[in-house]
């Protein structure tokens, strides 16, 4: 079987205002099997979100092979779910329309979209929310919207860009539970990108088998 992910050789570099150049990423290696839980940690700046925008195909590779379930990245990919620190919710739409948004733009009907996004909006917890705006909600809840948006779509690939960074520690703590038990009823596989400069010991989202990279970043590994 293809790995859901595969790196190999990956350098990414990026011109400066003034004309220099940044190198964000170099040589990397990464592998993540379908099914995965591979978590990214390291200080700001060593390459954390470039990987994701690499894997996404919203940013081509300098040097090196981006491959996503056996097939090289020529683009936007498509089976691949994104979850961004900022909240990335229509403010004019309510709870119910903002997760019924993806299955509309992937064909489905309206009364099919909502049914959809009704059981996704009861998975996460916000059942009785569904006419809510964004502003009415709380940091945590919003995030669980965004959770919504994108596992209603059945993503075969999560990539999660410090998404509880901004909350508290015990919502963080909340969520991170939340998001294991919303993965394990799925086949994704998840990137999670965490601001910490090792694997933090209160977090839910760390396990024993971890790799580090050049000194600056680690990836660690559930299955």
């Amino acid at each position: 079987m293809a790995l859901a992910i595969e790196l190999r050789g990956v350098t990414k570099r990026f011109l400066t205002p003034s004309g220099g150049v940044y190198v964000a990423l170099h040589d990397l290696d990464l592998a993540v099997e379908p099914g995965e839980f591979c978590a990214v940690v390291g200080p700001t700046g060593c390459g954390k979100s470039t990987t994701l925008a690499l894997i996404s195909g919203l940013e081509p590779a300098s040097e090196g092979e981006v491959d996503v379930f056996g097939k090289p990245v020529r683009g936007i990919a498509d089976g691949i779910g994104f979850v961004f620190q900022n909240d990335a919710v229509f403010p004019w739409k309510t709870v119910l329309e903002n997760v019924a948004a993806g299955p509309r733009y992937h064909g489905a009907t309206n009364r099919e979209a909502r049914a959809a996004a009704r059981d996704w909006i009861a998975r996460v917890g916000l059942a009785g929310f569904e006419d809510r705006y964004p502003y009415q909600l709380s940091g945590g809840m919003r995030k669980r919207v965004a959770l919504a948006q994108s596992l209603i779509n059945g993503p075969r690939i999560l990539l999660m860009d410090e998404p509880f960074s901004a909350l508290d520690v015990q919502t963080r703590s909340l969520m991170e539970n939340e998001l294991l038990s919303l993965w394990s009823s799925t086949s994704a596989s998840v990137v999670f990108v965490d601001p910490a400069t090792s694997p933090r010991s209160d977090s839910n989202l760390d396990s024993p088998r971890s790799t580090r990279r050049s000194g600056r970043t680690f990836a660690t590994r559930s299955s």
